[in-house]
């Protein structure tokens, strides 16, 4: 993991444990954008019905959607575990520090690490298909 100066990371951060569900809100509305989006540029019916035009398709933001997804969940995996990112390149230093603190952490490992994600993926599935 690249280092970064003292200021860009917070170890151990007390008060970000409880900001994770926040996150994981963040990270469900971004999944359901991305399937809302997905399905307009699928579905002529649904294009009709909301005046836009036919050839109409949102694919890049189905991706950029699904992205922030993926940051915010890794962010709320990060938050669960006390860590906080602090600094204006966030998404790279939540990048850099998930892999550090899951991956190679003596918390438990690449098996912790399948199962913390296996987790996060199965609760983002599992609310996305609630009504």
């Amino acid at each position: 993991m690249k280092q970064y100066d003292e200021g860009f990371l917070r170890i151990k951060d007390e008060e970000v444990p409880k900001f994770a569900s926040f996150f994981m809100k963040n990270a469900e509305s971004s999944l359901q954008a991305a399937s809302i989006l997905h399905e307009i540029s699928d579905q002529q019916a649904l294009k009709s019905t909301l005046q836009v035009t036919g050839d109409f398709e949102s694919y890049l933001w189905v991706i950029v959607s699904s992205d922030y997804s993926i940051f915010y969940v890794a962010t709320a995996l990060l938050a669960s575990q006390g860590v906080r990112v602090t600094w204006q390149i966030v998404h790279k230093v939540t990048g850099d520090a998930l892999l550090k603190n899951l991956f190679t952490s003596s918390r438990g490992g690449r098996d912790e690490t399948t199962k913390l994600l296996s987790y996060a993926g199965k609760q983002l599935a599992i609310r996305s298909a609630q009504p």
